[in-house]
């Protein structure tokens, strides 16, 4: 009888300790199927410098100086995967010192625009050390033209006249394209973005003279915007 009690027991302990490995093994599987599953997600917030390029920087078309822009990111995968990307930037223009030269007076706003991008990222992992990946981009332009009031005065024998130009500011929606490379080490990020759009903007604009000539010119027109960004930023 003891013998009998002896060998139900050593039954039921073995039977319990495959039940404890297959536990352990059935645990570790679903651990590792929950960590390879996993998306790892960044999530960023930067700013920098935008340095406007082509006919935006021309001063006889976009006269757009270099400004600041400001945003934020989620980048979401490892070594492949996507980013989203919203920010804000302001150019001021160099306008006033065209006026000057032709012998006027004025003033003029700044370049304002609100980018919203996606993109696909490729690059290398965080395990090995610093992240650095490449990303094209596409999305939508928000953008408002500056706008610009100015006067000339010109000389004639006998003659003295004064031109007036009002340009209200107008806003325009447009696809933009570029591409991205960014650089994280650890919580900072260095990244350098390229971006072009082409937006087509209403204007009316007031003209008159002290003579009392008063006209308005109506119209449509096409601005390429081009500009390489600078930026520095803290991931999360």
């Amino acid at each position: 009888m003891k013998n009998k009690n002896k060998y139900t027991w050593l039954m039921v302990s073995s039977f319990l300790w495959v039940l404890s490995l297959q536990a352990q093994d059935g645990s570790k599987g679903t651990s590792v199927r929950s960590q390879s599953t996993t998306l790892k997600t960044v999530f960023s917030i930067f700013g920098g410098r935008a340095i406007p390029t082509g006919d935006f920087s021309d001063p006889n078309i976009g006269a757009a100086n270099a400004g600041f822009t400001l945003g934020v990111q989620f980048v979401i995968g490892d070594n492949t995967g996507f980013l989203l990307n919203a920010s804000y930037t302001s150019n001021p223009t160099n306008l006033g010192e065209t006026i000057q030269s032709e012998g006027g007076i004025g003033s003029s706003g700044n370049w304002n625009s609100f980018l919203y991008l996606a993109g696909l990222k490729f690059g290398t992992s965080k395990e090995i050390g610093p992240n650095f990946f490449f990303a094209p981009v596409v999305g939508v332009m928000s953008i408002t033209r500056p706008d610009l009031d100015y006067s000339i005065t010109e000389t004639y024998p006998g003659l003295v006249i004064t031109q007036n130009y009002s340009t209200p500011s107008a806003s325009s929606h447009a696809f933009a394209y570029g591409a991205m490379i960014e650089l994280d080490i650890k919580s900072v990020t260095l990244g350098a973005r390229y971006l072009e759009s082409n937006p087509t903007f209403d204007y009316s604009t007031r003209y008159s003279e002290s003579t009392g000539v008063e006209t308005i010119r109506q119209g449509s027109a096409q601005q390429s915007i081009s500009f390489l960004q600078i930026l520095l930023g803290i991931a999360f």
